[in-house]
């Protein structure tokens, strides 16, 4: 899937286009106001274009001698209501949706070149327009923070979760309750194992109670508004009566054929506006059934396995491949849909066989040779000779080495000094009387 288009649906720009434009006001002298868009004026009356409802706008005649003031809004102040809410966020926005802004704000600078709004239109068209090129380019910005193409690749899933997970918080702030749970359904069936899921089923268990108490609102406002009609249709006649009747079939038929094109493109959330009883019903029962199955989630699981996938990771980092194993195997345990730990995976089998080519690659040392042997100390009587040894030539005669010569050196002396000794004691022996 290209990384232009992480998320299969566009973010909806309605969302930001949907701010309620001003109106001008006529003031009654009755206290009343008639709001809406003045069409004409003449001295006698004025015809004010006035929303009946959601769907259904109708034209006023008032008289003159009925009105106390009229209040118009300037034409640049109208179309600025109409953009203001157009402003680069911390999240950037699908491809598509550029266009449909750029073109909104470049119109409001060309047509109001004078307004006070101007400037600040054409900074916000300026900072779209480079947002738009990065996006072109395969960036992606979340958080604040842009994630290059080849980040945006590697972490799609990841990427793609945390973009639904946001804008179902948009929604859920704007109040479109209905729109976020169906921002939800579209994450759990595309991006099921990404690290922001757990977080959606929190967010979403936390939705459905508000939703249902909207439902219910709804339903009584439905119930008000039928009784309406059916008075404002028993007290008018002939052609207005006509009109009305016309009008309110018109407004029915419109809005249960948005509800069956919808329900045939299986949109699962049907929205709360435009509504009948038959959506309203549809939503009664859809957040029975979804907060019986979200409150079975083990989100608390999901968030163990994300954690250990963040100690895995780090473990990776440090080279501690045991550690990121032991991590992983905690992680798909609590969690084994979380696609952070099969990528993991993939990065451990690939640092352990780089770790085994390398311990094979590396030659094994050869021993150092043994050391030798030092010689023993000599004793005190000896340190003299030991100190001194005589070096032997081994190619002198042994009877002209200086050991043989000293050898019959102590011979000779020997026997002379014997010699002597035994010619005294033959001496002495003759010299004693008979």
């Amino acid at each position: 899937m290209p990384a232009k288009r992480i998320i299969t649906a566009a973010l909806p720009v309605v969302l930001f286009l949907c701010g309620s434009l001003r109106a001008d006001t006529v003031n009654l002298k009755n206290g009343d106001k008639v709001e809406g868009k003045i069409l004409s004026e003449t001295d006698a009356e004025v015809t004010v274009r006035v929303q009946v409802t959601a769907t259904i706008k109708d034209e006023r005649v008032i008289k003159r001698g009925e009105i106390a003031s009229i209040e118009k809004v300037q034409p640049d102040e109208a179309a600025w209501t109409a953009v203001a809410n157009l402003a680069p966020g911390n999240d950037s926005l699908e491809r598509d949706d550029y266009g449909r802004v750029t073109d909104a704000l470049h119109n409001f600078v060309t047509t109001f070149p004078q307004s006070k709004h101007t400037a600040v239109a054409r900074q916000r068209l300026d900072q779209f327009i480079a947002d738009e090129r990065r996006v072109a380019a395969g960036e992606v910005k979340l958080d604040g923070q842009w994630l290059t193409k080849e980040q945006v690749q590697e972490e799609r899933v990841q990427v793609a979760g945390h973009i639904l997970f946001n804008r179902m918080k948009r929604a859920s702030a704007a109040g479109q309750l209905s729109d976020a749970m169906a921002t939800f359904a579209q994450m759990e069936k595309t991006f099921p194992g990404a690290a922001s899921y757990p977080d959606a089923v929190e967010f979403g268990r936390r939705i459905l109670p508000l939703l249902k108490t909207a439902v219910e609102q709804r339903q009584a406002q439905m119930k008000r508004r039928l009784d309406d009609e059916k008075t404002r249709l028993a007290a008018s006649k002939g052609a207005e009566h006509d009109q009305l009747d016309a009008l309110i079939k018109m407004e029915r038929t419109t809005t249960e054929a948005a509800i069956a094109n919808l329900e045939k493109a299986g949109v699962k959330w049907l929205p709360l506006q435009p509504a009948n009883e038959k959506s309203l019903s549809s939503l009664t029962s859809l957040v029975a059934s979804e907060t019986t199955r979200l409150n079975g989630l083990p989100a608390d699981k999901m968030h163990e396995s994300v954690k250990a996938t963040e100690q895995a990771a780090a473990a990776l980092a440090r080279g501690n491949l045991d550690a990121a194993e032991k991590a992983l195997k905690d992680a798909t345990s609590a969690w084994s849909a979380n696609e952070l730990t099969k990528r993991l995976q993939a990065k451990l089998v690939e640092a352990r066989k780089a770790a085994s080519a390398t311990k094979a690659a590396t030659p094994t040392p050869t021993p150092p040779p043994p050391p030798t042997p030092k010689p023993k100390p000599a004793s005190s009587s000896n340190t003299a000779a030991a100190a001194a040894p005589v070096p032997q030539d081994e190619g002198t005669p042994f009877y002209k080495k200086p050991i043989i010569l000293i050898v019959l050196a102590a011979v000779v002396s020997f026997g002379v000094i014997g010699g002597k000794m035994l010619a005294k004691k033959r001496a002495a022996g003759e010299s004693e009387p008979e």
